[in-house]
């Protein structure tokens, strides 16, 4: 996590969100991308290769994470890794973060 947080700071990360939509609308690391398993390949281009892609989703065993990053591999994108804790340890740690406002 806090490899994570010090590569977000300096900017040397992408952060990719492989949950729902509605979930990633709903709370998000600052400035992530939304990219589920299925659409990597109509997002490459969005994913740098000069920089760290750091991925999360919800769930505590990372399992869409790493599932996201093995696929990345087999298309060529070494410099993906899970973010362990996912959502919950980053919004805990009280880190950047974007959240929709509720409704009025």
């Amino acid at each position: 996590m806090a490899d994570a947080k010090k590569a977000f700071d300096e900017g040397d990360a992408v952060f990719v969100d492989v949950r729902s939509a509605e979930s990633f609308n709903n709370e998000r690391v600052k400035g992530a991308l939304n990219i589920g398993i299925g659409d990597i390949d109509a997002n490459l281009s969005k994913l740098p290769k000069d920089k760290k892609i750091v991925v999360y989703c919800s769930c505590g065993a990372e399992h869409s994470s790493l599932a996201w990053v093995a696929k990345a591999n087999q298309k060529g994108i070494n410099n993906a890794y899970a973010l362990i804790g996912g959502t919950a340890a980053w919004m805990d740690a009280g880190y950047p973060a974007e959240k929709q406002k509720p409704a009025q």
